[in-house]
């Protein structure tokens, strides 16, 4: 389940992910994350937790760029607010909401897709994939195919993992990390 949905982020594609964990102890993830990478467990259920997952980097060009940084204002987070300050706002609203909308913006959804799911409040989208498109289809068609080019290269280096010794998590601290953000579009 990891590399189905944390896959895009861990290989540079996507600014996070956000994923429920069967287990109450996150700790489980440490053991993966390669360095620049965030987890904020942002509400506990009875199955486990709901995971936040992030690009710290990627994450903080997203949500600190006009216009995106601009509609999170707008819907109520603090203006000139760090990445840290924007988390945090993220993870009250999931205290009282069971998923707010403008989640979206953080996962790199684009702001056309978001603004038209809160307003169409989910339906008369033109395509359904990773997220519901309201804006380009073409444009989230590519998104969604670069997103499973990425869980297909995770899962083969798993697979090709298996017995060989190696180790069976691609993306240890000690591991280069941009080695492995190459995603082959073919």
């Amino acid at each position: 389940m990891i590399i189905r949905h944390c896959s895009p982020v861990l290989l540079g594609c996507k600014p996070a992910a956000l994923f429920a964990l069967g287990t109450d102890d996150p700790g489980l993830l440490s053991g993966f994350m390669p360095p620049g990478t965030g987890c904020m467990v942002v509400r506990r259920q009875k199955a486990g937790l709901l995971v936040f997952l992030f690009d710290r980097a990627m994450l903080e060009k997203t949500v600190l760029d006009d216009p995106i940084h601009g509609t999170l204002v707008g819907m109520g987070y603090p203006p000139g607010g760090s990445l840290s300050v924007f988390l945090a706002h993220l993870q009250r609203r999931f205290e009282y909401q069971k998923c707010p909308h403008e989640v979206g913006l953080f996962l790199g959804y684009p702001l056309d897709d978001v603004l038209g799911f809160i307003r169409h409040r989910g339906s008369n989208y033109k395509l359904c994939g990773v997220w519901k498109v309201y804006g380009d289809p073409e444009l989230a068609k590519k998104q969604f195919r670069q997103y499973e080019l990425c869980r297909n290269r995770m899962e083969s280096y798993f697979r090709g993992s298996a017995g060989s010794g190696r180790r069976a998590l691609p993306l240890a601290a000690n591991q280069p990390r941009p080695a492995l953000r190459r995603v082959y579009t073919s």
